[in-house]
């Protein structure tokens, strides 16, 4: 089950990979809260010329693949809203989500360190707004992912081709023991193991049988 899971998991991260190099797909959620007024509102509100409501706080959280890297972004906007604002009480405490997808185009950033070259970043700036604002952003290549979701899948195949060059050679299936100078169908002298040859059939696991044709 760990294993087929791997697969899928494997399988999904690659096409994840290919499709970022075509085409930015965004989930994004969004919402405002209400806040009450500090006096670093209000006087922020008196310097505007306005009659402070209350502080609204905007969040907006972005999960996006682009160019082989899987992005997670967080903005937040503080503002003072006035009291006439009705439109912007319509969306307090309302949360949405949505799809987007657009053309992939990955933007340049400045960064050095062997993380950075790797393709990890963990970078928050925060830009001029109304009041205040904070971006943080964190990003991880998909080949990690991709990487951490082999292990189950290529281990599982190495141990289908290590049985099947050690039942080649001779050798027992579970130890690697040599088994050439050893009597046929006895079990192994080093793990115990019975030869699959020496079981009986009505002990040997049976294939499902197949539908009649009709």
């Amino acid at each position: 089950m760990v294993v087929a899971g791997s697969f899928v998991a494997l399988a999904v991260t690659v096409a994840a990979i290919v499709r970022s190099y075509y085409a930015q797909d965004s989930i994004i959620w969004m919402n405002v809260y209400w806040e009450p007024l500090t006096p670093k509102a209000r006087a922020h509100a008196q310097q505007r010329g306005m009659t402070p409501g209350f502080i609204g706080r905007g969040v907006v959280v972005q999960i996006a693949w682009v160019r082989g890297k899987l992005g997670y972004g967080r903005t937040e906007n503080l503002d003072v809203i006035s009291e006439a604002d009705s439109d912007f009480r319509k969306l307090v405490n309302r949360p949405r989500w949505h799809f987007a997808s657009t053309p992939a185009i990955e933007r340049g950033h400045g960064g050095s360190g062997v993380w950075w070259t790797l393709g990890f970043r963990d970078e928050e700036s925060h830009p001029t707004g109304p009041w205040s604002a904070t971006v943080r952003s964190r990003t991880i290549p998909l080949w990690s992912i991709a990487l951490l979701t082999a292990i189950a899948p290529l281990v599982w195949t190495w141990r289908i081709v290590r049985r099947r060059l050690r039942r080649r050679r001779g050798r027992c299936v579970e130890c690697g023991y040599d088994l050439r100078a050893h009597p046929a169908g006895r079990r192994c002298p080093e793990c115990g193991r019975l030869p699959e040859s020496a079981i009986p059939d009505y002990q040997r696991p049976r294939a499902p049988a197949e539908p009649a044709p009709r």
